[in-house]
């Protein structure tokens, strides 16, 4: 059973995220002071989801390390999805290194997802889509894992990043995207 706690931070993840991605496809279409928006939502968002892992906590699994595992993921994607903000908004790295960071804090928090959306899966608490959607979301989002070695090599610029980069860290967003779905999904559930 999904509580109201799970539904309502779930929404506002849904909320907020996307708020967060309007003001980048905004950026990108000629609005460049929305890029901090972004960044801020963005770091908000992550924020959020990790709020929402320990209000699931009770639907993980019972096993102890495994519970523990997925909400320590939570709490490191969090970190590393703030870092990602945070190093763009202080103008220590651009805007392509920021977004490897914020990546691989999305796709960290995917283990999280996948251990839940796994756990949870068939479930009658929601709607048998939400199943699917989850552990596609989750499996892309744990793609986005592949770009930490452009973290690694501090590659800041889009058109040195490689396939090898860009392709995981689509996918990956791609994931956080369709986790945005997901979330929106559960907020508006009934069970």
């Amino acid at each position: 059973m999904v509580d109201e706690s799970v539904r309502s931070l779930a929404l506002w993840t849904a909320i907020v995220g996307t708020v967060a991605l309007a003001a980048l496809v905004l950026m990108f279409a000629g609005l460049g002071f929305l890029g901090p928006v972004n960044d801020v939502l963005g770091a908000v968002t992550g924020t959020l989801a990790m709020l929402l892992a320990f209000a699931a906590r009770d639907l993980l699994p019972a096993g102890l390390a495994l519970r523990w595992l997925a909400l320590a993921s939570a709490v490191v994607g969090a970190i590393l999805i703030v870092i990602g903000s945070l190093l763009v908004l202080t103008g220590r790295t651009g805007w392509y290194l920021a977004g490897l960071w914020s990546g691989l804090g999305w796709g960290v928090l995917g283990v999280w997802f996948l251990v839940l959306t796994l756990t949870l899966f068939g479930s009658t608490s929601w709607p048998g889509w939400l199943g699917w959607l989850g552990v596609v979301a989750a499996v892309l989002l744990l793609v986005g894992l592949a770009v930490a070695p452009g973290i690694l090599s501090g590659i800041d610029d889009w058109d040195s990043a490689g396939p090898s980069l860009v392709v995981p860290q689509a996918l990956g967003y791609l994931g956080s995207l369709l986790l945005l779905v997901w979330c929106y999904g559960v907020g508006r559930s009934s069970g």
